[in-house]
């Protein structure tokens, strides 16, 4: 007599069981998080970081964008050697160069911006918001 079938697996709905146990959330509000020496603590700092730290990031990504904005290539131009693959290469690397320069330091300065902005509703939000808790009377 052959041996009965075997069954069918069914197939298991969603992702594979994880093999190492997910590590645990981290706390929505961390805090009161101190301010840097010499400045109030903001209301936007509840939430892990002070809107002078963002703008300090935003300062960043625009400096970044303008020091990449101003990288000249056009030396590669005048580059002298004549039958050499690699000095051909450089003579025509300046306008790509450029162009990719260009792109990365405007896309920088345009995040530079947005993040300035952001910034500055999120504070405005922020204290909004806390206003109108602040507004609701004492028992």
């Amino acid at each position: 007599m052959p041996p009965p079938p075997r069954p069918t697996p069914t197939p298991t709905a969603g992702p594979p069981e994880p093999t190492s146990k997910p590590r645990s959330p981290m706390a929505a509000e961390p805090g009161v998080v101190p301010a840097p020496p010499g400045q109030p603590l903001q209301p936007s700092a509840q939430f892990g970081i002070l809107p002078a730290n963002v703008s300090k990031i935003a300062d960043n990504w625009r400096t970044q964008g303008n020091t990449v904005g101003a990288l000249d290539f056009s030396a590669n131009t005048a580059a002298k050697g004549e039958g050499s693959a690699t000095f051909a290469a450089m003579r025509t690397v300046a306008d790509p160069a450029t162009a990719a320069t260009d792109s990365i330091a405007k896309r920088l300065t345009t995040l530079a911006d947005g993040l300035r902005a952001f910034n500055s509703r999120a504070v405005e939000t922020d204290d909004t918001a806390a206003d109108g808790f602040r507004a609701i009377p004492e028992r």
